[in-house]
């Protein structure tokens, strides 16, 4: 499993030494990522989910199993922040967050194709059309809630509201969301595009798994490991150990899939914390260096645990 796993992360290595050096500035960072993100990836997706059959095969199981690990995870990263750790209320949320929100778009779906192929894709894409509607308002309403009881903290349900609202106009205008539905809209309908349209998305696909695991490397450069060792331990273990291990319980003995799918469910719930944490930690100026600190340390350890988990998931 090594010869699949190493170059992946192999290309995050290369991202992250590129993006310490003149090379590769952080303007070029965010116009590699938003490449990605905007063109390589949504083009990946769409050309997966749009052929004839696919919507129909769609197992919602995967996506229960997922999320209810997620919930299972939340509850007890709770637990830890405010019992164990001691963080404010409006930390917790944060925290929360970083134990159950991975970064299953530019990491997850390199890894997914490496391992499982178009196959993979189809299953992961159902985690991750629902991944930050549902994670992002439930770690954001840990914060608001959390921020109620401090003097200096302005928070309420209107405040709570606005957050949801932003929330769900951004995941409107997501590229890879979009791309997710009109390919299963195209499947439903049976829809196809011209051939020189399909061959440019054809194209544009094949940077997909380069340029993504390319930018995560060099996104990474740009931040630093400052904080709490025993706070970034613990999320980085809740992440990368514990949430697959939930999703392992659900999707499999309790649930009983088929043993792709319960694949598919724990390798996205093995990925190291995603940005996204980070940024929700700036947005309300809390826990900012906990949440960048975890992100860089639990990367940086998945390279051990995600290529271990791979070797035991390999069909």
């Amino acid at each position: 499993m090594l010869q699949f796993a190493l170059p992946v992360f192999g290309l995050i290595l290369a991202g992250y030494l590129a993006g310490k050096t003149p090379i590769m500035p952080a303007s070029a960072v965010v116009g590699l990522s938003n490449f990605a993100v905007y063109a390589a990836v949504p083009s990946l997706m769409f050309r997966t989910l749009s052929r004839g059959g696919v919507a129909e095969s769609l197992d919602p199981w995967v996506m229960l199993s997922y999320y209810g690990g997620c919930a299972v995870v939340m509850a007890l990263s709770y637990l830890v922040a405010r019992r164990l750790l001691k963080l404010a209320a409006d930390a917790c949320g944060v925290f929360v967050m970083g134990g159950s929100y991975g970064n299953v778009v530019l990491l997850g779906i390199p890894l997914t194709y490496t391992l499982y192929g178009e196959a993979g894709l189809i299953a992961i894409s159902k985690i991750i059309a629902a991944h930050t509607p549902i994670l992002i308002p439930a770690a954001t309403l840990i914060v608001e809630l959390g921020r109620r009881n401090r003097p200096d903290g302005k928070s309420g349900p209107r405040e709570a509201g606005r957050a949801l609202v932003a929330t769900l106009k951004a995941m409107a205008r997501n590229p890879i969301v979009i791309a997710i539905f009109s390919g299963l809209a195209f499947s439903l309908l049976g829809w196809s595009l011209p051939k020189p349209a399909d061959r440019v998305l054809e194209m544009l696909a094949g940077a997909a798994i380069p340029a993504a695991l390319f930018a995560l490397g060099a996104g990474q450069a740009g931040y630093r490991v400052i904080g709490e060792a025993r706070e970034m331990a613990a999320m980085a273990a809740i992440k990368l150990l514990l949430h697959p291990l939930a999703v392992w319980a659900l999707a499999g003995p309790v649930m009983g899939l088929a043993p792709e799918a319960v694949g598919v469910a724990v390798l996205a719930a093995s990925m190291p914390v995603g940005v996204n944490v980070y940024l929700l930690a700036r947005q309300y100026n809390v826990y900012i260096e906990g949440a960048g600190s975890a992100m860089i340390v639990s990367t940086a350890v998945s390279v051990v645990t995600v290529t271990a988990l791979m070797e035991l998931l390999a069909p």
